[in-house]
């Protein structure tokens, strides 16, 4: 950090409380050096001291030596003599130690003096060091307030080169992503004329049944909705097949799963049948790359097709196909223009084999899922990657099995084994079945897997699985419902033709009931008046007369009698019979005339169908 700050501000000298600091050290030096001579000074001046003692003692003894009084000879105490060089010398050595004494007096005088000057300096220098230290304090604030502004930049600093990172990142997928539009709108086509021919036919061939024959069937039979659906749903896999030639007459087999369950990585073992030399693998990261179903299929050399929205087949180049990328597709939903990747290698394995990578279901992505069912239903088998680390088919895969794939046999692959004991793998595999069986899922065979195990217990499997029928069974199913369709409308129209037969049975009969109905009421009035004459002649003039006349004939009066009540009864039912003739008559005319217009519709539903036979035959005659 000093280097940095000295760069900061431009500069390489000390800083100002350096040099303080150095100053303060010098003069403490000093100032011990000063303490040691002075400690030397004062051991001297006690020895000088200690002479003069010894001086005044001497000094004291002459004076004794003088005034003592004289004593006997006998009676002086021995002294011993003092020659008068010595004395001479000790005053010598005292006129020197006086000296010398002045003289270190004097220096101790000055060294006191500089003492103080020292010390003057020394509490200049500590002012100066408190100041400094003061500076220093602000310096360093101010040093911690530029790093901290430093550090909050550095950081911005790394922030904005991240998102530029991420920017940078962006544009290169974008470029990716506009070089493979770029190709794949200038690509060309890799079909043949007589390839082009077959797509187009078969283009006509689907869109004449969903347009014309769906629409023939809905009007002329009882077919529910479910079942023009599932004609539909026919028809286009017929078509797909016609369409696509790398399917054709083959096992078609495809691998499903969760993101990162290692879809990929078996496909690549199967293409490369575990050899390291292999020229040809599909690309495989820890993002989900296959983001476009992708086929693969025998070919004399290794070659990248797809499929456009129009269902034409061109070209890629290799390199761009390795480089595709979901984060290209998911930029410029570049699945808007590429329906399918066709890969053709040269491998002996793939002969009679058509394999399928899917895209796989990512948590959110609804896309994947419609891009993968769609694809899925051509298959002959459903391999479905469950990851042994996740243990588990989740409810989404459930749901997806049940609702798009039911009906193609389907087989679990519980991948990346290797990492789990027997009896992990056990636990697992009992999950897996429980989930299955809990929501009514069929599953052919259970297959533990992993980058370890080797590669037949996989091919082992795909070799029993056969292909399911794909020839033109839906054309001649078309065919034979129409021709159902028509015999049992000619024999419709036999049953209405019976039936009008005896509508006009009874229409005729009803019209001779009314034709000669008039007539027999005639008669029987006719009858009934005549009687009314015959029984009043029997009576006479005087029946109702005061006389009280008899009846000539009571025998016929009565016999008359009696046969004019039968005659209003046959009138009556006369009247009856006519009521009812007619009433059969216009319910038999007007099921007669229903019966007709039946007839009349059925025999243009027939001609409708045989035209759309005639049609079918003609658009179906390249397919058989």
């Amino acid at each position: 950090m000093a280097n940095w700050f000295r760069k900061l501000f431009g500069r390489t000298k000390s800083s100002p409380i350096q040099t303080t600091q150095a100053e303060v050290d010098v003069k403490t030096r000093e100032l011990e050096a000063l303490n040691k001579e002075k400690d030397a000074g004062i051991e001297r001046l006690r020895k000088e001291i200690e002479i003069e003692r010894l001086k005044r003692e001497i000094a004291e003894v002459k004076a004794n030596l003088k005034s003592a009084p004289e004593k006997p000879e006998a009676e002086v105490d021995f002294q011993p003599p003092v020659s008068d060089e010595y004395l001479d010398s000790l005053r010598s050595q005292l006129t020197e130690k006086e000296t010398l004494i002045k003289t270190l007096k004097k220096e101790l005088a000055d060294k006191e003096d500089e003492i103080d000057d020292k010390k003057f300096d020394l509490n200049a220098a500590k002012k100066k060091l408190d100041e400094s230290k003061k500076e220093n304090s602000e310096l360093k604030n101010s040093l911690r307030d530029i790093e901290n502004e430093y550090t909050a930049k550095s950081q911005e600093l790394d922030k904005v080169k991240a998102e530029a990172k991420e920017i940078e990142e962006e544009l290169g997928i974008k470029k990716q992503s506009l070089g493979f539009v770029g190709e794949i709108l200038n690509a060309k086509e890799a079909d043949s004329r007589d390839a082009i021919e077959i797509k187009e036919k078969t283009e006509a061939v689907i869109q004449f049944v969903e347009n014309n024959v769906c629409d023939i069937f809905r009007e002329t039979s009882s077919l529910e909705t479910k079942d023009y659906k599932e004609l539909c749903e026919d028809i286009w896999k017929w078509g797909n097949f016609e369409r696509k030639t790398w399917l054709k007459g083959k096992t078609v087999v495809a691998f499903v799963g969760e993101f990162s369950a290692g879809k990929t990585s078996i496909v690549n073992r199967i293409l490369s049948q575990d050899k390291e030399d292999t020229k040809f693998t599909l690309p495989v990261s820890s993002a989900p790359t296959t983001a476009i179903a992708t086929y693969i299929s025998a070919g004399h050399e290794t070659s990248v097709q797809f499929t456009d929205s129009d269902e034409n087949l061109k070209n890629m180049r290799l390199k761009t196909f390795m480089e595709f990328s979901k984060a290209s597709l998911d930029k410029i939903n570049l699945s808007k223009l590429v329906r399918h990747f066709v890969v053709k290698y040269n491998n002996q394995h793939l002969n009679n084999l058509s394999i399928l990578d899917t895209p796989g279901f990512s948590s959110n992505d609804h896309e994947d899922e419609i891009r993968t069912t769609k694809v899925v239903k051509e298959a002959d088998a459903l391999f479905w990657v469950v990851d042994a680390h996740t243990g588990e088919v989740n409810d989404r895969s459930v749901q997806i099995i049940k609702k798009h794939l039911e009906g193609i046999s389907l087989f679990i692959v519980i991948n990346k084994v290797d990492g789990k004991s027997p009896n992990e793998r056990d636990q697992i595999k009992r999950k897996v079945q429980q989930t299955m069986e809990k929501n009514g899922i069929q599953v052919r065979q259970y297959i533990e897997f992993s980058k370890k195990e080797p590669l037949n217990t996989m091919m082992n499997v795909i070799s029993t699985i056969l292909p399911r029928k794909q020839d033109n069974n839906i054309l001649d199913e078309i065919k034979g419902f129409s021709d159902k369709l028509i015999k049992e409308y000619e024999e419709e129209i036999t049953s209405a033709q019976k039936e009008i037969r005896d509508y006009q049975t009874q229409i005729n009969e009803a019209e001779s009931i009314i034709d000669t109905n008039p007539k027999e009421k005639d008669i029987r009035i006719e009858e009934w008046n005549n009687n009314l004459d015959r029984m009043g002649e029997l009576i006479g003039n005087t029946f109702f007369g005061s006389g009280g006349n008899k009846i000539k004939d009571p025998e016929r009066y009565w016999e008359l009698d009696a046969r004019k009540a039968e005659i209003f009864n046959e009138v009556m039912d006369l009247y009856s019979e006519f009521a009812d003739a007619r009433e059969n008559w216009q319910i038999n005319t007007q099921n007669k005339l229903e019966c007709e217009q039946n007839v009349k519709e059925l025999r243009k539903y027939i001609q409708d169908i045989k035209q759309l036979n005639s049609k079918f035959n003609e658009l179906t005659k390249p397919f058989n």
